[in-house]
């Protein structure tokens, strides 16, 4: 729900871009949405290729506007930390947008855009950074993340300090008001916001960069003149569903460390997992120079990872089956084929135990995190910490990639059972269970 004041700020956002000849009015911005909080409705039904929305060159807030502004371009120009770097430049431009206020053109843009990035992962507490239970991904946050900021931040400084600079702009922005604080602002909402794959420079888009992610279909264009942003593929909206953008194939870490969120069964989770054959390993030597050291190996929801058996192939070989690997030389130890249905078995079965000891040290089990999700859920939006919702998606999209792959070996280990049950031969095995073994693999 909005206030007076959010109303007069909305109200003046929509002004100003209808004035400089945007085409806002097919949908309707902001509608609170069950799922998403604040999002754009759509006011007409709209079909592949019919654009939510277009917005002329004007209103992007890019980097080439910065080299050609009046009072910065010439210093943006000319010190390589910005003139060689797209993001150093636009994050230096918004921060002196933001310092000029209302004088700035974009000023109503700057007035809906938040004064906080609250829910990006630079502001979140230890506390609910262990919600995530990912030790690496905490140290990233709080202290690689934050180092690497503070570096380019006293870069821009040092330039300013000995940059020779017009007087009226050494008056307008200066060390005092660009902090720290207005930096990492300025970067978080470019990195939340900001568009770029399909645009010949990063920019920001009014109203296209409120418009919520789902894994959807969408595309944009900009012919130098017009931007829009429009459904593809087999994504149709019809009147009073919500309009989407896609941010494009993000798994939930990429989401919650540049856009401040994650998505529930998320497609594009996955998580790596690095396997390494133990020293009392029969055959240790041997093996381990097959494997040529440690095995990283990537999981994702509901595929199954053909690099994954190769590997528990060779540590489950008994002399005889590691004379025949070896035997054929295989480029990569990821090529080491079906040897026999006991080596098989004996591969799958070591194979689930090994992902059994990974997500158990993952944290909580994934049925408890299920049962805590939904009883939040339950609870709705206004009742919660987002945070909170945002780390469960999070733990679960990296233990979900290995219960999903655990229950997989376990239905081809069924099914290798039965082809040995019911095949008059080893022959017969071996081709059933190499068709089925691909079937799996495609």
């Amino acid at each position: 729900m909005t206030t007076t004041n959010e109303d007069a700020i909305i109200h003046q956002y929509k002004a100003w871009m209808r004035s400089n000849g945007a085409e806002i009015d097919a949908l309707d911005w902001p509608v609170e949405t069950p799922n998403t909080g604040r999002g754009a409705v759509a006011l007409k039904d709209f079909s592949t290729g019919d654009p939510f929305l277009k917005l002329p060159a004007s209103l992007l807030l890019s980097t080439p506007v910065a080299w050609r502004d009046a009072q910065v371009g010439e210093f943006l120009s000319s010190h390589r930390l910005f003139s060689e770097s797209e993001m150093n430049t636009l994050v230096f431009f918004l921060a002196f947008q933001s310092v000029l206020g209302e004088k700035s053109f974009w000023a109503p843009y700057l007035a809906i855009l938040p004064k906080n990035t609250g829910t990006l992962m630079s502001s979140w507490t230890t506390k609910e950074l262990l919600e995530l239970e990912d030790e690496e991904l905490l140290i990233d946050v709080k202290v690689m993340i934050p180092n690497a900021r503070r570096v380019v931040y006293d870069q821009m400084i040092d330039v300013m300090d000995k940059a020779t600079m017009a007087k009226e702009f050494q008056q307008i922005f200066h060390k005092n008001n660009f902090t720290f604080d207005l930096y990492c602002w300025s970067l978080e909402i470019i990195l939340s916001r900001s568009f770029g794959k399909r645009l010949p420079h990063i920019s920001l888009v009014p109203l296209a960069d409120n418009l919520n992610h789902n894994n959807v279909q969408t595309k944009y264009s900009f012919d130098g003149e017009t931007f829009q942003i429009y459904p593809s593929g087999n994504y149709f909206v019809k009147q009073g569903e919500e309009a989407f953008n896609s941010y494009g194939r993000r798994a939930n870490q990429n989401l919650l460390l540049y856009y401040g969120f994650s998505l529930q069964d998320n497609e594009w989770d996955d998580v790596t997992v690095e396997l390494s054959l133990p020293p009392f390993t029969p055959n240790y030597e041997e093996k381990l120079e097959i494997v040529n050291g440690s095995a990283p190996v990537t999981l994702k929801r509901k595929k199954f990872c053909r690099d994954l058996l190769p590997f528990f192939r060779i540590l489950v070989a008994n002399p005889q089956e590691l004379s025949n690997i070896k035997a054929e030389d295989y480029h990569s130890y990821i090529f080491v084929d079906f040897q026999s249905p006991q080596n098989e078995r004996a591969a799958i079965s070591a194979c689930i135990e090994e992902l059994k000891g990974i997500l158990k040290g993952m944290g909580r089990p994934l049925r408890e995190d299920l049962k805590l999700l939904k009883e939040m859920n339950d609870l709705g939006l206004g009742e919660v910490n987002m945070k909170i919702i945002f780390a469960l998606r999070y733990r679960m999209g990296r233990k979900q990639p290995l219960q999903d792959t655990m229950n997989m070996l376990e239905k081809l280990q069924a099914s290798l059972q039965m082809l040995v049950l019911n095949s008059s031969t080893q022959k017969e095995i071996v081709e059933k269970y190499r068709h089925l073994y691909h079937q799996y693999a495609l």
